[in-house]
């Protein structure tokens, strides 16, 4: 079974920019775990996340090799100053 489609593939809409890059999937996990094997980081590479997500997000990054660093709104908006 497909579990990703190209924009190549689907029905060509008048008035759609037919160009642009897209990935249809399934899920938001399918795409997400599509796209990381696609920027093959390297293991134990940190990807900041937060405590709101989507489940099962977090497994599909330790799928990948990678350390959840987290992080909250503050954090992003009032970085530590050395």
């Amino acid at each position: 079974m497909y579990y990703c489609l190209t924009d190549r593939l689907t029905t060509k809409k008048p008035g759609v920019d037919q160009d642009r890059n897209q990935l249809v999937c399934l899920s938001v996990r399918t795409g997400f775990d599509l796209v990381l094997g696609a920027l093959n980081f390297p293991p134990g590479a940190e990807m900041l996340v937060t405590g709101v997500n989507i489940p099962d997000m977090f497994s599909v990054i330790k799928g990948h090799g990678l350390t959840l660093v987290p992080v909250n709104k503050y954090t992003l908006i009032f970085p530590r100053r050395k």
